[in-house]
């Protein structure tokens, strides 16, 4: 059997838990029983909406020393032979304490590159894969590294973008929690602009927002469409002409849709992947929001309304993301796993 130990909360990305999930369902598809282990019960629907198994430990996920007792003792009642870590708050110490029970692959999103792994995982298409081959050299880890790993719903795979020299739609998704409210506040700047009243701007809801109420305010405008429980976000990457986004595996998303992007982190761990893509020109950015938060809230409204006006880059920012991602990645994660 193998398990996934992930979490997902108003703190946490629901990123982690979805491609969890990706994973998950590759390894279903290929008859291999997959339960999720979780520190609460935060993600609870999201599970149950997918139709996994799931075991919530009460414990604190922001103390994960404390869990370990609880987690080797699930792991040898339930006969767990893999264990998928999707976590940043676990260190050495941690994975040095499990090894002895379950082989452990890890998302190594952070470059921690832990010792006593046996698969580790990192799909950011800016990965040192030289420093990642010097710090396992003479080990028996296995390294999935580099973008064709990325863990994409199969909605991703195979999907072509058509530029419209006119943009007739804005895509907005920030994330399943967006603390900071970008998605509100950048839609009232959006309103604002003449240029935009004719265009469609449709706003994905994430699952864990805080204050979803307050977005109903924006269905006065007819070019606002709100999007809750959102089955195939493909459909509306592909529709839109720009997109705004957080950091995080919907870079990829958007990539594999060839969609040109205006982006932003909101995290640590999102912050490398944005600083990348806009150092290599992939997309347009203004790093972390969290520093000079309306400044940079401003310029991403700038930067759409520049795409709006600018036909060709568009077209040069769609070719050169979908070279990125071909939609497989998940996939491959489930055949190294087995």
């Amino acid at each position: 059997m193998v398990a996934i130990r992930v979490d997902a909360n108003t703190t946490i990305s629901t990123g982690q838990i979805m491609r969890c999930i990706t994973v998950a369902k590759a390894l279903r598809s290929e008859n291999v029983d997959v339960v999720f282990i979780t520190a609460d019960s935060y993600p609870e629907d999201i599970l149950k909406e997918y139709g996994f198994n799931y075991i919530v430990m009460d414990t604190d996920y922001k103390k994960p020393h404390s869990e370990l007792d609880k987690l080797k003792e699930i792991i040898i009642n339930n006969d767990i032979n893999t264990l998928l870590l999707d976590s940043n708050r676990i260190d050495q110490q941690y994975i040095n304490s499990l090894k002895e029970y379950v082989d452990i692959s890890y998302f190594d999103d952070m470059d921690k590159m832990y010792k006593g792994l046996k698969n580790v995982i990192q799909y950011s298409p800016f990965s040192d894969w030289g420093e990642y081959l010097q710090s396992y050299c003479g080990t028996t880890t296995s390294l999935y590294i580099g973008s064709m790993y990325a863990p994409l719903r199969d909605e991703f795979a195979g999907r072509e973008h058509i530029i419209k020299r006119d943009v007739d739609n804005i895509l907005v998704t920030t994330g399943g929690t967006d603390q900071m409210e970008v998605a509100y506040k950048l839609l009232t700047l959006l309103v604002k602009e003449d240029r935009l009243k004719n265009v469609n701007i449709n706003v994905v809801i994430g699952s864990m927002y805080e204050n979803k109420e307050k977005y109903e305010e924006f269905t006065k405008y007819p070019n606002i469409t709100l999007h809750k429980d959102v089955q195939s976000i493909s459909d509306l990457m592909l529709r839109a002409d720009i997109a705004v986004s957080a950091g995080g595996t919907t870079l990829l998303e958007l990539c594999s849709c060839g969609t040109p992007t205006v982006t932003f982190a909101v995290s640590d761990r999102q912050n490398e992947w944005v600083r990348q893509m806009v150092n290599f020109r992939y997309m347009l950015g203004v790093g972390d929001i969290r520093t000079s938060f309306d400044y940079k809230l401003t310029s991403i409204k700038d930067y759409v309304m520049s795409l709006c006006d600018d036909y060709e880059k568009r077209i040069e920012m769609s070719a050169s993301v979908s070279r990125l991602v071909d939609g497989h990645g998940a996939f491959r994660i489930a055949k190294g796993l087995m």
